[in-house]
C-alpha cells in the first residue's frame, strides 16, 4: 500500500512531515524530513518529479528499480511532498 500526501501550501504539511509522519508505527515514511537528512530515494524521486535535473534512460531505470525494491521491502509506505502540487 502506498499513500501519497500532496498537501497544499498552508495546510500544515510541514508540521505533519516533521512531527507525525516520521513517528507513525508500521508505516515507512518516504518523504520530506525536516529533522533528518532526506533519503537518497526520496531525493531522486523529488528531482525526477520536480524536473530538477535531466534523467537519462539509465537513471530512470535505476530509480524505477530502487523504488520497486523499496516497495518490496516495505509494505506500507507514506510519501509526502507539498511542492509536487505547485506548478
Amino acid at each position: 500500500m502506498i499513500i501519497v500526501n500532496l498537501g497544499f501550501p498552508k495546510t500544515s504539511t510541514t508540521n505533519l512531515q516533521t512531527y507525525l509522519y516520521p513517528n507513525l508505527k508500521n508505516i515507512n515514511y518516504l518523504g520530506r524530513n525536516y529533522k533528518k537528512i532526506n533519503s537518497n530515494l526520496f531525493n531522486e524521486l523529488n528531482d525526477f518529479i520536480e524536473n530538477r535535473r535531466h534523467f537519462s534512460n539509465s537513471d530512470l531505470n535505476n530509480l524505477t528499480r530502487n523504488f520497486e525494491h523499496y516497495c518490496k521491502e516495505n509494505k506500507k509506505i507514506l510519501i509526502s511532498q507539498e511542492n509536487w502540487v505547485v506548478p
